[in-house]
């Protein structure tokens, strides 16, 4: 995390992540069941404000490349996108006291 104009905050992170999907379908004979787990990575950055000593607010964006799964036979595309919001409290900073 960065600081910039006192409160201004931008932060990236990058990773490696592991999902699994498990799905049901009704059959005659009951219930089908399936499931897979993928591998893929993510890579993320965003921005707070710090207002006043412990109060944060911002915006985040995520997204995610996954190999696909394959649920019931069928590929399935397992890569995502997401906007946040962030609201929260954060320690002071030792030059804030």
């Amino acid at each position: 995390i960065w600081t910039f104009k006192k409160r201004w905050n931008p932060y990236f992170g990058a990773g490696f992540t592991l999902a699994s999907a498990d799905a049901e379908s009704p059959t005659s004979s009951g219930l089908n069941s399936d499931s897979d787990l993928t591998e893929g990575m993510w890579a993320g950055a965003g921005i707070f404000f710090r207002a006043g000593t412990n109060f944060n607010f911002g915006v985040v964006a995520r997204a995610t490349v996954m190999r696909e799964y394959r649920i019931f036979g069928i590929n399935r595309d397992a890569n995502s996108t997401h906007i946040g919001f962030v609201i929260g409290w954060g320690a002071e900073r030792s030059g804030e006291k």
